[in-house]
């Protein structure tokens, strides 16, 4: 996956001790990403529960270990198309149970949680391409105690719609530039 040279180095200086650890411990890249997922279904349902601090404190632990993942694959040297594809269908799974959990329990329309999904959707379908991804996805979560969960489904909604409209721009100034 595509990082710029400063987050690279921002995910190095600030992942590198844990990255050391959990492989001691016998962790592999892959097997970071699935605990990022089962924590992330806990907060899920804890998020249903409306155990919000509890869900919440699952939602770190889960985007820590999600951004962990990555950073043990580029320390191995063993960053491939294969990991990038668990680790975004893994994400994409989690944003699902998020977004459910709200449904369920009341807080948000159906129709809301598959417009937000839907964009989501869209952004991921051109993410590689454009190398670009608003990342206004599940750490929005963590506004929800101030502005409710409608607001953060609709954040969530046309954050990622203006993100795909401009992934399609990025897209389409490269592809100008090399006409020229």
């Amino acid at each position: 996956m595509y990082l710029p040279r400063s987050i690279a180095s921002l995910s190095k200086n600030l992942f590198g001790p844990f990255v050391k650890l959990f492989l001691r411990l016998g962790f592999t890249p892959n097997r970071i990403s699935f605990l990022s997922l089962i924590l992330s279904l806990l907060s899920a349902y804890f998020l249903y529960d409306m155990n919000i601090v509890f869900a919440l404190l699952l939602l770190a632990l889960s985007l820590f270990f999600d951004g962990l993942d990555g950073a043990m694959a580029r320390y191995l040297n063993s960053a491939s198309r294969t990991g990038y594809l668990i680790d975004t269908f893994i994400d994409r799974i989690s944003e699902l149970a998020l977004l459910m959990s709200v449904f369920l329990n009341g807080s948000v329309s159906l129709k809301m949680v598959l417009l937000a999904y839907s964009a989501i959707l869209l952004v991921t379908s051109l993410r590689t391409k454009a190398r670009f991804d608003p990342g206004f996805k599940r750490w929005t979560f963590f506004l929800a105690p101030f502005i409710g969960f409608t607001a953060v489904v609709a954040l969530i909604f046309f954050a990622n719609l203006f993100g795909f409209v401009l992934q399609l721009i990025i897209i389409d100034l490269r592809e100008e530039k090399k006409a020229i």
